[in-house]
C-alpha cells in the first residue's frame, strides 16, 4: 500500500508539538529505553559523531540540527535492526504508526527478534528540504532482500520515518 510521499507542513508542526509534549512526560531518573533529546539513534557507527551539527540561537543555548542524510539513514537502521521495539516504534510519525501498526503497543508486539534485519543497506538517497527518500534492502529478517521505500522527515533534532512503501506479501 503506498504511503503518500509528501508530509505537510502543519502535520510535521503538530507531529512536533506533540513530540515535545510527551518528551517532558514520565521521566523519573532512571533508566529508560528511548531518549527524547536524540530520537533517532541507529547501530553505532563513526558517522555518528557527524549526525548533529549545532548552530547557535542567539543566546547560550545551542541545539543541535541533524544533517538529514545521516538522520535518515539512522531513522531506517534503527527501525529494522533495532532490538529496541520502544525507541524503533518512537521513529515512526504518528500517522504512519497509526496506519501501519494500530498503536504503540501493535508496534512494540509486531517486532519480534526473528522479524529483524541483520543488516541495512540504504541506496537512492535524496534529499529535498525537510524531506528525504531512500530505498533500503535488510539482510536477514522478515524482509531478507527486499527493496523498501522510506520517506523521512528531518525537521532540526528530529527525524520521523512518515512513509514506508514495500512490495511484501502479507498474511500466511
Amino acid at each position: 500500500m503506498p504511503i503518500p510521499t509528501r508530509f505537510p507542513a502543519a502535520a510535521l508542526a503538530a507531529l512536533l508539538l506533540a513530540l515535545l509534549v510527551l518528551a517532558g512526560c514520565g521521566d523519573s531518573g532512571g533508566d529508560t529505553t528511548s531518549s527524547s533529546a536524540e530520537p533517532t539513534s541507529a547501530t553505532s557507527t563513526d558517522s555518528e559523531s557527524t549526525a548533529a551539527s549545532t548552530s547557535a540561537t542567539g543566546d547560550t543555548t545551542e541545539q543541535p540540527t541533524l544533517d538529514p542524510h545521516i538522520a535518515a539513514e539512522q531513522a531506517i537502521t534503527e527501525f529494522l535492526t533495532s532490538p529496541d521495539a520502544e525507541s524503533a516504534c518512537a521513529g515512526l510519525s504518528p500517522p504512519l504508526l497509526s496506519k501501519t501498526y494500530g498503536d504503540l503497543a501493535g508496534c512494540r508486539n509486531g517486532r519480534p527478534p526473528e522479524s529483524l534485519a541483520k543488516s541495512v543497506d540504504i541506496s537512492d538517497i535524496e534529499v529535498d528540504g525537510e524531506q528525504v527518500t531512500a530505498t533500503a534492502t535488510p539482510t536477514g529478517g522478515a524482509y531478507d532482500g527486499t527493496e523498501i521505500d522510506f520517506t523521512v522527515a528531518v525537521h532540526g533534532n528530529l527525524a520521523l520515518i512518515a512513509g514506508i512503501d514495500a512490495d511484501v506479501p502479507v498474511g500466511p
